[in-house]
């Protein structure tokens, strides 16, 4: 029985680790097939050990479930973004069980990594063997697959240096080792390779190893550094570490932007935040409409800033308290000082990727971080006590996990239908009919891997097949659930046109061009229907003429304002000297004034 117990202790931490390295499997993203497996291992694990709960773990549940009663909308980002976390903490819980139960819980999990480096590196290697220009690893963003590797290195060192293997293990060990070191170098991720250089000094400067020992990887690093800024598929060559090139770093600005929007949303709100999951649709605010090159901020790329966001200083300052707890009870275990060093290692990487990316959300760099941490904890249980529960008190963490199993499973599906939704977006066409779609659940979840509500991709089917009350249905929940979408309002005002609802298409089109008044198209809709409904004020009270410099807009203005029954000669004379002043080689605004006399 002791055997059997032992090894479902094991198999979930085995299990677990390998629902974070999980394949796509037919969506556009690997990330919730990977949030499913890990909340079927740990519902699964839940009915083994079901009177394990910390008394941690029910205040951080309830400590995030609270703000939910003080929020009028995103309930169902809320929702989405509170399974993950919540599987987060219970997880946490679980694996710091297993591995308490574990008679060498360190030696287990450095086997474990040794063997998920290897499946890591190997799958890098091919990936970029067969294409050294687009490759990502197992992951599909390089970040992600470079800290993944990092993260686990650190304790894969230590049982180099620091265990009496056999020699053959000694050399697989050591390979491992190396293919990791040219693994995150050859996925160029700047942050990454900074940490691996910092790791090495740390451990030659702190450790007890030998030095000559750590001759090999330390000039390893830097040979493979120099061979990949030679090589043509560098990036690095464009993303150089030079104070000069900062305001050229699109990587860097686009961060900055985030962090600015991050502040001025935590301005707004900052005691309570906004609500979980809220930052995708409220980030869009600060979006510039009229640039196509705009990069979707899906994330702050800062986890703590992002957890201020949505759920302000209370939010954060108790993701912190992880932290330092975590801190507290490396630095209590002094007898330990080579193991707390590689230790505290991976701590300090996931720390620092914490506030350059978004970890917290991606089960592949969360997860090895857990093991790390409940290997710290698993060594204090004195400071992780459980409390027995009775049954009924198991009822809402066993609800929370079947929600989790449900929640992950929908998005799954769902990213999987929107691989073919969004192809015909992006490449404008329109492969299946309406039909073809109309049964897909658009409600939850709501939002595509872009923001752009499921729904308007659905709309774009029925629009075009001219069954337009189904597409006003799917707008109307659209705005509910993303106000900021452009999509959505143009697909509005195109329906609006063709119902003939020209008031509601004048309100649409005069959002439109009010987010981006460059737009020749929203202009001309916007200006067209004023003078055919007479609105003398849309003209007169506009300063187009003075922030546009788009010439088609000025003739636009020009050509409808003069639409109108009683417009003003005097007005029109005044502004078409502003037009001259523009566009001083144009004709247009000379002729213009000519007619009106």
């Amino acid at each position: 029985m002791i055997i059997n117990k032992n090894l479902i202790h094991k198999a979930f931490i085995v299990l677990i680790l390998l629902a974070s390295l999980s394949p796509k499997l037919n969506a556009i993203d690997n990330v919730s097939i990977r949030w499913f497996l890990i909340s079927l291992c740990s519902t699964t694990y839940f009915f083994f050990n079901k009177r394990s709960i910390n008394k941690y773990v029910i205040f951080f549940l309830i400590a995030l479930i609270v703000p939910i009663f003080l929020i009028d909308n995103n309930i169902e980002q809320y929702l989405l973004t509170y399974s993950k976390y919540s599987l987060l903490i219970i997880t946490f819980n679980f694996l710091v069980n297993s591995l308490a139960r574990l008679k060498s819980p360190l030696l287990f999990i450095s086997n474990l990594f040794v063997i998920s480096l290897a499946v890591e590196s190997l799958v890098l290697l091919q990936d970029y063997i067969i294409d050294p220009t687009s490759f990502t690893g197992i992951s599909m963003n390089r970040n992600i697959s470079s800290f993944s590797i990092l993260l686990k290195l650190p304790i894969v060192i230590y049982r180099i240096y620091f265990y009496n293997d056999s020699k053959i293990k000694k050399i697989i060990f050591n390979t491992i080792q190396y293919t990791s070191i040219i693994s995150v170098i050859i996925l160029q991720s700047r942050l990454a390779i900074s940490l691996l250089m910092f790791m090495y000094f740390i451990i030659i400067l702190r450790s007890r190893i030998n030095k000559k020992r750590l001759i090999i990887p330390f000039f390893s690093i830097i040979a493979c550094l120099l061979l990949l800024l030679k090589s043509s598929n560098s990036i690095l060559s464009s993303k150089q570490f030079l104070p000069s090139n900062i305001y050229s770093d699109t990587s860097l600005l686009q961060r900055l932007d985030y962090v600015s929007n991050a502040v001025r949303l935590i301005k707004e709100k900052p005691f309570l935040g906004n609500g979980l999951g809220s930052w995708k649709v409220e980030s869009l605010r600060f979006s510039e409409h009229g640039n196509s090159d705009v990069v979707i901020p899906y994330y702050v790329h800062n986890d703590f800033l992002q957890i201020f966001v949505e759920l302000g200083i209370l939010g954060v300052l108790l993701y912190l308290s992880f932290f330092l707890f975590i801190l507290k009870l490396l630095l209590r275990n002094k007898n330990e000082y080579d193991l707390n060093i590689f230790l505290f290692l991976s701590l300090f990487i996931f720390f620092i990727n914490s506030n350059f990316n978004f970890p917290l959300n991606r089960p592949q760099e969360i997860i090895p971080f857990l093991i790390v941490a409940a290997i710290i904890t698993a060594c204090s249980q004195k400071s992780f006590i459980n409390i027995k529960l009775k049954s009924i008190g198991l009822l809402p963490i066993l609800f929370i996990l079947l929600s989790t199993v449900i929640i992950s499973l929908k998005e799954h599906q769902s990213l999987v239908v929107q691989k073919t939704l969004l192809n015909d977006y992006y490449n404008k066409t329109y492969s299946g009919g309406f039909d073809n779609f109309s049964k897909i659940n658009y409600k939850f979840p709501s939002l595509a891997s872009n923001t752009i509500p499921i729904s308007t991709l659905l709309a774009r089917y029925s629009i075009e097949e001219n069954k337009m009350n189904e597409t006003l249905k799917l707008i109307e929940y659209s705005d509910k659930v993303n106000s900021y979408d452009i999509l959505t309002k143009q697909l509005k005002l195109r329906s609006n046109l063709e119902l003939g609802d020209f008031v509601s298409a004048l309100t649409t089109s005069r959002e439109l061009f009010g987010l981006n008044n460059q737009n020749l198209v929203y202009a001309d809709i916007f200006f067209t229907l004023s003078a055919s409904l007479q609105l003398n004020q849309n003209f007169e009270l506009s300063d187009i003429i003075l922030t546009s410099d788009e010439l088609d807009i000025h003739k636009s203005f020009y050509k409808n304002y003069l639409l109108l029954e009683n417009y003003n000669i005097e007005f029109v004379e005044k502004l078409i000297e502003i037009s001259n002043n523009k566009f001083p080689s144009e004709n247009f605004f000379n002729e213009l004034i000519n007619s009106i006399k």
